[in-house]
């Protein structure tokens, strides 16, 4: 090995890159030996970009939904949600849902379901008289009506039958559209998805091991530890008097 400026240019520049993952080694190992203190377990850390690195994906920044006077329905992900509550599944596009008089109604491109206003479910079925795909959903007289590729057609007050409708007055229906979320509502059910956040101190301890970064992490610090070996060893090399 040669002692001249090229090893002391390549052990100063191992340096610099060694002294930042010392410097994360060393800022996390205080704060986790310091944990019981500092009560990390319970400080929650709720960053999306984070939580998304372990899996906890809530909902996008944009995000539609059906404003039913207040409460708001949301499909993601083949999930249904009213408000922050998860009520059940829809494999198709939502077309519409609406408040009737005495429960909620929300039709996919096939299916009707049928909640109370808590979110629970009643029913959920495909009228045998209608042929899907289903594209609107919309009110007219307190009375839901469905729209096909065949004509409308108005539910009974059990909203067991769904009789056909005059074309004609389909003006005067009040159609169900999806509307973008308000970031408040969103908020909720994001909170909701992704439950209470992370803990700090876990963050703190995948960060000192590099496992916050998976398998790729590990091998980051890895290699950290190799460099910092390397220049134990050429620093004492540089070091040691000639003889």
């Amino acid at each position: 090995m040669v002692r001249g400026p090229t090893l002391r240019r390549w052990h100063r520049r191992l340096g610099i890159v060694v002294s930042i993952f010392l410097l994360v080694l060393a800022v996390t190992g205080i704060l986790l030996n310091h944990e019981p203190a500092l009560n990390l377990n319970k400080v929650e850390v709720r960053s999306g970009w984070l939580m998304s690195l372990y899996g906890m994906e809530g909902v996008a920044s944009e995000v539609d939904g059906f404003d039913l006077e207040g409460s708001w329905l949301v499909s993601h992900n083949g999930s249904l949600y009213l408000g922050s509550k998860a009520i059940g599944s829809a494999a198709d596009k939502l077309v519409g849902a609406v408040r009737a008089t005495e429960m909620i109604v929300v039709s996919d491109e096939r299916q009707i379901f049928l909640y109370t206003f808590a979110g629970d479910l009643i029913e959920r079925y495909t009228p045998t008289d209608l042929t899907p795909p289903f594209v609107g959903l919309g009110m007219i007289a307190g009375a839901p009506v469905l729209r096909t590729d065949e004509g409308l057609f108005m539910a009974d007050a059990d909203m067991v039958d769904w009789g056909r409708f005059p074309a004609d007055v389909k003006t005067y229906v009040t159609w169900s559209k999806a509307q973008r979320l308000p970031e408040a509502q969103r908020n909720l059910l994001d909170h909701e998805l992704r439950g209470g956040g992370l803990p700090l101190y876990r963050i703190l301890l995948d960060v000192h091991s590099g496992r916050i970064f998976s398998d790729f992490g590990r091998y980051v610090m890895d290699g950290a530890a190799v460099l910092l070996i390397v220049l134990s060893i050429t620093g004492l090399w540089i070091w040691w008097p000639k003889r």
